[in-house]
């Protein structure tokens, strides 16, 4: 392997041309990384999703988590609200706000994927989804 390239560079090169491009499109003021996560709410609408299940969907900190669900929460797009079998923990529930603001959202990701898959055949898009499967289990090795 040329010993001028990095694994790490390329995938940071690669992450900030994805915002910048989604950022280029000016939909809201929401970052890159609440849209995701509002994108997420909205795919599992049909269960009960809590913080721990964004840190570990996503890989975040539970302090950077809590962070952006309550901008998320002050901004009107989530609500927390208690569970029945246990008061403690508070389930994440998207506000109209937030579905009525999910639509724009999904199509600016899809035509994201769709340009980052250009001139891509299905397996050398799962050969990418392994590796990168791959390069994370190596990271989280001791």
């Amino acid at each position: 392997m040329d010993k001028n390239k990095h694994i790490g560079k390329e995938i940071r090169n690669l992450s900030n041309k994805i915002r910048r491009d989604l950022d280029e499109r000016h939909l809201d003021d929401l970052t890159v990384t609440q849209r995701w996560i509002l994108g997420y709410l909205h795919r599992n609408s049909g269960r009960d999703v809590f913080q721990r299940d964004i840190e570990k969907e996503f890989d975040i900190r539970r302090s950077t988590v809590t962070g952006i669900l309550q901008i998320l929460e002050r901004d009107g797009y989530i609500e927390r609200q208690s569970v029945v079998s246990d008061g403690r923990l508070k389930k994440l529930v998207l506000t109209q706000k937030a579905i009525d603001h999910h639509s724009r959202c999904a199509m600016q990701i899809d035509a994201l994927e769709e340009k980052l898959c250009r001139g891509f055949s299905e397996e050398e898009l799962q050969q990418f989804f392994d590796f990168c499967q791959r390069f994370s289990a190596n990271l989280e090795q001791q």
